[in-house]
């Protein structure tokens, strides 16, 4: 009767496990159906995620549909953004960079921004997470068009390249280069928490950018903000003119 008795119970022990797992495994399979279901398909790519060095922030690039004809930025030679997806892995929020129309062409991490990265020559970030995009703890620095400087009706490489800045949840998105001078390089001086800007102006006032305009350096003081300024004044670059054509007159500047 003893064996009896425990055969009995390590049965019963036995089928209310399976019963348990049999349970479990429906559990499983209907929240896998639910989730599927709740699948909407998007007309957006979300490309790969960036995260952010010593952060829970995530940004997710959102390309240029570069395949379709109508979208007036499309382009083979370089990658490009319509914006970027902020996301805080922590509390779960997220939100757009912004909500204006633009194009950004490339955003910067902290060894980029160091070395003074050509916006024409780079591409767009790689997005690894080895090198993040945390700038002080707080900075991401952007190549953005968002005039239709040549007023043909659409924003192309044509337009102004403008540098922009976010902190690294995406927030406090705004231009730092002066409007109309289209920007060619940056690099950061370390020592003084500065950013050196070289911008483009339309010189000859033919709507585009080129080698003959002229190129301005300006300044950026990233604690204490405000608008970029020239790095010389009016009267040292008068003088400069003067000297050179001085010394140089016959060289067509």
């Amino acid at each position: 009767m003893r064996i009896s008795s425990k055969l009995l119970l390590i049965s019963s022990v036995f089928l209310l496990g399976c019963g348990v797992i049999s349970d479990h495994s429906a559990n499983n399979e209907l929240t896998y159906k639910d989730t599927a279901a709740n699948f909407q398909p998007i007309v957006t790519d979300f490309n790969n995620p960036v995260l952010l060095d010593s952060s829970q922030n995530v940004l997710f690039p959102l390309a240029n549909p570069t395949d379709d004809d109508r979208m007036s930025f499309k382009s083979s030679e370089q990658v490009s953004y319509w914006n970027i997806a902020f996301y805080n892995s922590l509390s779960k929020k997220y939100h757009l960079l912004d909500n204006r129309k633009m194009i950004i062409l490339q955003y910067e991490d902290q060894k980029e921004l160091s070395s003074g990265t050509d916006v024409y020559s780079s591409e767009a970030h790689d997005p690894n997470p080895a090198q993040g995009l945390n700038i002080d703890g707080k900075l991401i620095c952007y190549s953005v068009i968002i005039e239709d400087f040549n007023k043909d009706q659409k924003l192309t490489y044509a337009d102004p390249k403008y540098l922009f800045t976010s902190d690294d949840a995406g927030n406090n998105f705004k231009q730092i280069s002066p409007t109309s001078l289209n920007v060619v390089s940056w690099q950061r001086v370390a020592k003084t928490n500065k950013l050196l800007i070289e911008v483009q102006s339309d010189s000859n006032n033919d709507k585009l950018f080129n080698n003959k305009d002229h190129m301005v350096p300006y300044v950026y003081d990233l604690k204490k903000g405000g608008p970029a300024e020239p790095v010389f004044s009016k009267e040292f670059n008068q003088a400069v003119d003067k000297l050179f054509k001085e010394q140089w007159p016959d060289a067509k500047k």
